[in-house]
């Protein structure tokens, strides 16, 4: 009985995560940016123990942006006007979006730094045309789907 309680709650995380996907574009941005450290990660040639501690940031900041908005919607679901207790909750929910989102850009640049250092990315760059031509056109579809606003229901 417990385990299909368990399971029956799965459809409501999922309907909670891709409405959050359709309606904030700082999630898409944050799932745009897990999509392209994770392909550095590929051609950087990770090690496990790297890939966790990447993966730990992707889960981090997404799931705070998934708790920012339910700050924001809840706020907004209290009062439509300008409440300072409200606004307080909102600002640290995105506050703990950004810490988490800054904490993973120094762990990019942890991970990221030696190989850019020692030549590898310039060495992609200057050798693969395959990789520039893959990389400029990935930027379309990434800049239209971050920029994608959902249609209102009437």
């Amino acid at each position: 009985m417990w385990l299909k309680r368990l399971m029956g709650s799965f459809p409501h995380a999922t309907r909670g995560i891709l409405r959050t996907v359709r309606t904030e574009r700082n999630l898409r941005v944050h799932l745009t940016a897990v999509c392209y450290v994770s392909w550095a990660g590929w051609l950087a040639g990770l090690s496990p123990t790297q890939w966790a501690v990447l993966f730990l940031c992707f889960g981090l900041v997404t799931a705070l942006e998934l708790v920012n908005t339910a700050a924001e919607r809840l706020g907004d679901r209290i009062t439509k006007d300008w409440d300072p207790l409200a606004g307080a909750a909102k600002d640290a929910a995105a506050g703990a979006v950004l810490l988490a989102a800054l904490a993973s850009a120094g762990v990019a640049v942890c991970l990221f730094g030696p190989w850019i250092a020692s030549g590898g990315l310039w060495t992609l760059v200057r050798t693969s045309p395959l990789f520039d031509c893959a990389f400029l056109l990935s930027l379309v579809p990434a800049v239209a789907w971050i920029a994608w606003e959902p249609r209102k229901k009437r």
